[in-house]
């Protein structure tokens, strides 16, 4: 991998485009999210071997290999990340509301400053991360970077 580096004084030692501040995790979330993927890249001066590079790490999930220590070696929002550090999401902690409109919203029950607009379950989900490496599959097999 030419292009990924670990880097202890960047990104918190997250896996990142080398020379650059920008995650794989960012990089991958943000071309599945994005539907102009190459105005994307450029915007970013990301190249597609940059690109394709950082999908190729996280989809194999070399980050499991690419160990520097004392530091999680998994992306902030992936869920290997939430799995590996013991978080458990407390159902018991929060309520659910809807509006007249069917409109989901989930509240803290200690505070009301907590709010997230969305159901429990979209709550959860947020909250646990996303299975990085199954998005970057998908956009390698999909040929979403060419």
């Amino acid at each position: 991998m030419s292009y990924i580096e670990r880097n202890p004084e960047k990104c918190f030692g997250m896996p990142s485009l080398r020379n650059r501040r920008i995650t794989v995790y960012d990089l991958v979330i943000m071309l599945f999210l994005e539907p102009e993927k190459e105005a994307y890249l450029a915007d970013l001066q990301v190249s597609k071997d940059q690109a394709i590079e950082a999908l190729e790490y996280c989809s194999q999930q070399l980050c499991k290999q690419d160990k520097i220590h004392n530091i999680s070696p998994f992306c902030d929002g992936c869920i290997l990340r939430t799995v590996a550090e013991g978080y458990i999401f407390e159902e018991d902690l929060y309520y659910e509301a809807e509006d007249n409109n069917g409109k989901k919203c989930t509240f803290s029950k200690e505070s009301h400053l907590e709010i997230f607009g969305g159901s429990m379950q979209e709550f959860k989900a947020e909250e646990e991360g996303a299975a990085t490496w199954i998005i970057a599959q998908s956009l390698l097999t999909s040929g979403a970077i060419k």
